[in-house]
């Protein structure tokens, strides 16, 4: 039991530093300044709702899916450590904003009429980065105990997102614009300490293979 539960807090805090809901809450705050404050606790639900079950989808099918591509696991811890690792290294040099999304893309959702499926929940909360980290998951754990911490993970990552998006303004308060930069560069040395040992693991098994 101890095991599952210590197996569910590392998924947990994993997959929350990927997804970094606070690096949404900008993008959220500027695009919902218009919005009623009902209106903005329903695109917060939507948004938390769809990245949930995009997630816990590719958690379960996700690796059916790039199988049928020929994509082994390796593959994809190597590839998706390396894109992993860039991002956080333009995070703790500054390169990014903190919102993940360009201002282009940016200037495209302020006139779109709803937000929550794109670019809220897709990609903020359930980009390359968490898509990635769940499907080595579920490669690497194939139990059906896991399968649950996968699920549970991913919804109590969903659940604090959700709750951050809706409070986001009281947050944004609290932590301020430097906490925010601060904050995103601890989670962007995080990403990259992941990603680093998410490569090795994944050209060690190539190597290893090869000899």
């Amino acid at each position: 039991m101890s095991d599952i539960l210590y197996l569910l807090a590392l998924f947990t805090f994993q997959l929350f530093i990927i997804v970094n809901p606070f690096a949404t809450i900008p993008v959220y705050l500027s695009l919902t300044k218009s919005n009623t404050y009902k209106q903005r606790v329903k695109i917060a639900l939507t948004a938390s709702l769809v990245s949930t079950i995009v997630l816990i989808f590719f958690g379960i099918f996700g690796n059916l899916l790039v199988g049928s591509l020929g994509i082994g696991l390796n593959a994809i811890k190597i590839g998706g450590g390396l894109l992993l690792l860039i991002t956080g290294m333009n995070m703790v040099y500054g390169k990014f904003a903190g919102s993940k999304i360009s201002d282009k893309e940016h200037s495209i959702a302020a006139k779109m009429e709803d937000i929550s499926v794109t670019p809220l929940a897709i990609p903020l909360l359930s980009g390359p980065g968490a898509i990635t980290t769940v499907l080595i998951f579920s490669n690497t754990n194939t139990s059906f105990l896991s399968s649950g911490v996968l699920v549970l993970g991913v919804i109590l990552v969903g659940l604090s997102s959700y709750l951050l998006l809706r409070y986001a303004g009281v947050v944004n308060k609290f932590i301020g614009e430097i906490g925010m930069n601060t904050l995103g560069k601890v989670f962007g040395m995080i990403w990259v300490f992941l990603s680093t040992e998410i490569i090795i693991q994944g050209l060690t098994a190539v190597l290893t293979s090869a000899i």
